[in-house]
């Protein structure tokens, strides 16, 4: 090896750490700080209920099925938690049209509290709670393109 590069491997870490960070290769992460949150009851002072939206795409079902059908369906598969508040969400169902009339496909949207977010998404992700032959994904709506 050239005595150049044999050089740069003798160097200390320290001394290449810093010189990567001085660069700009490599950033100093920042401290964790710590979060509290609250647990005392208090009248005067009240937080606010934050919502969330678990949206899903359904797929495969009969073209003969109706919007009500598919919130009767999803409703029941909330209710299977005891730990779910059925009067704190909201289901919102919108018909999606298809290149073919031999199936039916549906966008829902279910409002729910944010400490029932991710038990939500578990419960609507699992396939034990939809019929056969459904297909059932989380839908991600597209962002619209600013001008």
């Amino acid at each position: 090896m050239p005595p150049k590069m044999m050089c740069l491997f003798r160097l200390p870490q320290t001394l290449l750490g810093r010189a990567a960070v001085q660069s700009g290769a490599l950033r100093r992460q920042r401290p964790i700080r710590q979060v509290v949150v609250g647990s005392k009851a208090n009248d005067k002072v009240k937080p606010v209920v934050t919502r969330r939206r678990v949206e899903v795409f359904i797929s495969r079902l009969h073209p003969d099925t109706t919007i009500a059908d598919v919130e009767q369906c999803t409703t029941e598969a909330l209710m299977t938690d005891d730990d779910f508040n059925t009067a704190d969400g909201h289901i919102a169902t919108e018909q999606l049209q298809n290149k073919h009339n031999f199936y039916a496909s549906y966008h829902v949207t279910v409002t729910v509290c944010a400490d029932s977010f991710a038990r939500s998404i578990e419960i609507l992700m699992s396939s034990s709670f939809w019929p056969e032959g459904i297909l059932v994904r989380r839908f991600y709506p597209k962002r619209e393109q600013n001008g």
